[in-house]
C-alpha cells in the first residue's frame, strides 16, 4: 500500500473458488492457510510474528470480510450499503438490486464484485469442504508467506538456470542461463531495470522472482508485497512450467509501523466525527489487501496501475475500482465499522467492533470519514 505494496514479478492466474458465507472462524491458524517461512527477519521467516499475532490477523481479515460479504447481500435494505458500493465501486445506486433477467448486465456487476470477495474469504477460510464436491483450489502447499523480503538471492541474467529442484538446467550437456529460457524472457524484458532473483538458498522454493528491488524490496516504508514463482524442469532439453506458488510477503514496516492501528478493536475506537477512513484501516488489512492479488493474479491490478489513497481510490473508472485490491479494503473496513458484530464477552478482542458508525464522502470527493456513531444495525422501511 502507497509505498504500501507492490507486485513482484508474474502473478499467479486468477483461482475459482465459490461457496455460501458463514459465520467467520476464529479457531484458525494462519499455518492452516500458508506454507510459513520460519526463522528470523535475516531469512524472510515468520517466527516472531506467529502466534498469536498472525493468527488475529487473519481472524480479524475473515469476520470483516463476512462482515462485507453480509453487507452487499443485504443491498436492497440498507442505503449505505448502496451508497459504498457507489463510492468504492462506482455501482450505480437504485432503490433495490433487481434481478438478473431485469438487468444482467447490473446483476453480473454486483455479483463479480461480491464473488471477488467470496473468493479471498474462502482462501483465508481454508474450508476444504466445497459446495457441489468441486476441488479444493488453495493447498497451502501452494500459497508461502514470508515476513520479509530478505529470503532472495539476486542472480545475474547470465547464471546457469536453475530448475525445481535446484538442479543446473542444460541443453546438449550445455548450462541455460536464465535469459535463454523463453518463459523468463518477458519477465526480463518488461522491466529494464528487472533482475532474477533466486528463492532456493532460504526457503524450500526453488524459482525465480523478476524485480528491481527483490531482496532490498522490505526496506523503508513497504508494507507488502505478492509474487509468483514458475518453477521449470528441464525435460529433453525444454523448459516444463510446473504449477505456480504464489508468495505473500508482509514486511516489517506493516508489524512496526505506528501509522495503521493495531487491530480493529483499536482502529473502531478511534472513530469520531470527521475521523478519515484511511485512518482506521488496522495493520491485519495489508493481509487483506495481499490476498486478493494472490487470488486474483493479474486479474487485478497491479504495479503502477493499482492505487492505494483513499482520493485516487474515490476517483478512479469503474473498471479500474471494481479490480482494484486497496477500493475492496476500504469497502470491507467501512462496512465492518458499520455492520460488524461482537459477540458477548468478546469485547476486548482484537477484531471486536465496539461501535458502529455512519461514513460519507467529503464535499470535495477528497475524503471518506466518519459521519456520526449508530446504536443499530438499520434496514431500510
Amino acid at each position: 500500500m502507497a509505498t504500501n505494496s507492490f507486485l513482484l514479478g508474474l502473478l499467479a492466474g486468477i483461482l475459482l473458488l465459490l461457496s455460501s458465507i458463514d459465520v467467520a472462524r476464529a479457531d484458525l491458524e494462519i499455518t492452516d492457510v500458508f506454507t510459513v517461512q520460519r526463522g528470523g527477519d535475516s531469512t524472510g521467516g515468520c517466527d516472531a510474528r506467529l502466534d498469536p499475532l498472525l493468527d488475529n490477523w487473519l481472524t480479524e481479515s475473515l469476520f470483516s470480510l463476512t462482515a462485507a460479504i453480509d453487507a452487499v447481500d443485504a443491498y436492497d435494505r440498507r442505503f449505505e450499503v448502496r451508497y459504498a458500493m457507489l463510492a468504492f465501486f462506482s455501482f450505480e445506486i437504485q432503490d433495490t438490486l433487481g434481478t438478473k433477467q431485469e438487468n444482467p448486465t447490473r446483476y453480473r456487476t454486483w455479483e463479480k464484485i461480491r464473488k471477488n470477495m467470496v473468493e479471498v474469504k474462502n482462501f483465508l477460510e481454508h474450508d476444504k469442504v466445497v459446495p457441489g464436491g468441486d476441488v479444493f483450489k488453495f493447498p497451502k502447499e501452494k500459497f508461502w508467506l514470508h515476513c520479509h523480503s530478505t529470503f532472495l538471492t539476486e542472480q545475474s541474467s547470465t547464471s546457469p538456470a536453475l530448475d525445481y529442484e535446484g538442479n543446473e538446467m542444460k541443453k546438449d550437456d550445455k548450462p541455460i542461463t536464465i535469459q535463454e529460457l523463453a518463459a523468463y524472457q518477458k519477465a526480463i524484458s518488461k522491466e529494464p531495470n528487472a533482475k532474477p532473483w533466486w528463492s532456493g538458498v532460504n526457503t524450500d522454493q526453488n524459482g525465480y522472482y523478476f524485480s528491481e528491488d527483490g531482496r532490498n524490496y522490505c526496506q523503508g516504508d513497504n508494507l507488502g508485497a505478492t509474487a509468483s514463482i514458475k518453477p521449470l524442469k528441464a525435460e529433453g532439453g525444454q523448459a516444463v512450467t510446473k504449477p505456480e506458488i504464489a508468495s505473500v510477503i508482509l514486511c516489517p514496516y506493516a508489524f512496526d509501523n505506528t501509522k495503521n492501528p493495531d487491530n480493529y478493536r483499536d482502529a473502531n475506537a478511534k472513530l469520531k466525527k470527521d475521523v478519515r477512513l484511511d485512518a482506521v484501516l488496522p495493520k491485519s488489512t495489508t493481509l487483506v489487501h495481499e490476498a486478493f492479488h494472490a487470488v486474483h493474479g493479474d486479474k487485478f491490478l497491479a504495479g503502477k496501475e493499482e492505487k492505494y489513497g483513499i482520493t485516487e481510490c474515490l476517483t478512479m473508472s469503474a473498471e479500474k475500482q471494481q479490480t482494484n485490491p486497496e477500493s475492496y479494503v476500504f469497502f470491507i473496513a467501512y462496512m465492518n465499522h458499520r455492520y460488524g458484530k461482537v459477540d458477548e464477552g468478546e469485547e476486548n478482542e482484537p477484531w471486536a467492533i465496539n461501535k458502529l458508525w455512519e461514513m460519507g464522502v467529503g464535499s470535495k470527493n477528497d475524503r471518506f470519514g466518519a459521519a456520526r456513531e449508530v446504536t443499530f444495525i438499520n434496514d431500510d422501511d
